[in-house]
């Protein structure tokens, strides 16, 4: 075991230690106290001209967090290694690597441990063609191992952003040229809608969600998106829109039942049958919005 001062754990501008095989014998001991994260790629091709993309697409996403964890956590007891197989070819055979890539994590060992790489257990890290591109998923990964708050940040993606925005510019054509020439008092819907958005703010969870950094879309292990979180003592920022949805759908058939019977210009026998829509609407939107709360709640009894 080593010291955390020794010279060969030399770290880049990422936070990462570069394995070679001159360092390889001396760092594989482990520091006291440290965690260990060990990523192994591969950059160029290797023997059989075979090119490791999936080891390309993470390597972004593994300096990144290096990096946010020194720069927000920098007390953190944690090392980042990487290493090229190609140029380690001690560590693959201590290893019995197969393929790569592979994000590993070691516990702290101690003064007293028999620590090394090739002997001590390990966390594999899984990674997959979804996960490896998602900065999210592996800093939470980082995040809950050394029980630290980093806070990361997407890059930017051009299609997803056009997808929205061509979305949008339809909602708000639709609403300039079709619903506005047919509002004849638009201040007093303007209030309207400023009320229901006030409502909807304070009781969907926005503010808890703002506060403690949520992201909108959270992903499991297999890059599917998750729609609600375990627990009533969390949630992922697109249940704001799920709750608010089911509040105005259930708002809007209650409204609907009760301004039925005013409507003159509609046949009663057409009443009967719109009031039995408008009750069905109700009450399987109120057993979808139980459903849901269940995910959170799986002993909720009625």
């Amino acid at each position: 075991m080593i010291d955390a001062s020794h010279p060969a754990l030399i770290k880049n501008a990422f936070n990462i230690i570069e394995v070679t095989e001159d360092n390889y014998p001396i760092i594989s001991q482990g520091v006291d106290g440290y965690y260990n994260i060990l990523f192994l790629t591969m950059r160029s091709k290797n023997n059989n001209n075979y090119n490791c993309q999936i080891c390309v697409d993470f390597e972004p996403v593994y300096r990144k967090v290096a990096a946010a964890v020194r720069d927000q956590a920098p007390h953190s007891k944690v090392l980042f290694f990487m290493a090229d197989v190609n140029e380690v070819p001690s560590l693959v055979h201590d290893l019995k690597l197969k393929n790569v890539p592979h994000v590993v994590s070691y516990s702290p060992p101690n003064a007293n441990s028999d620590f090394s790489w090739s002997k001590s257990p390990f966390y594999h890290y899984q990674l997959s063609n979804q996960s490896v591109k998602d900065i999210l998923h592996f800093g939470n990964f980082v995040g809950k191992m050394l029980q630290i708050y980093i806070q990361l940040e997407e890059d930017f993606n051009m299609f997803e952003f056009f997808g929205y925005f061509t979305f949008f510019i339809g909602v708000f054509l639709f609403i300039k040229k079709v619903v506005l020439p047919n509002i004849d008092h638009k201040w007093k819907v303007g209030l309207y809608l400023l009320s229901l958005f006030i409502i909807l703010n304070s009781i969907s969870g926005y503010k808890f969600t703002q506060i403690n950094n949520i992201p909108l879309l959270a992903r499991n292990d297999e890059g599917k998106i998750m729609y609600f979180s375990g627990g009533n003592s969390w949630q992922f920022g697109i249940e704001i829109f799920f709750v608010s949805g089911m509040y105005i759908i259930m708002g809007l058939f209650t409204l609907l039942l009760i301004w039925l019977n005013t409507w003159s210009f509609v046949d009663d026998r057409i009443k009967t049958v719109l009031s039995s829509i408008f009750a069905c609407g109700v009450f399987y939107t109120f057993s979808y919005f139980i459903s849901c709360y269940k995910i959170k709640e799986p002993f909720y009894p009625f």
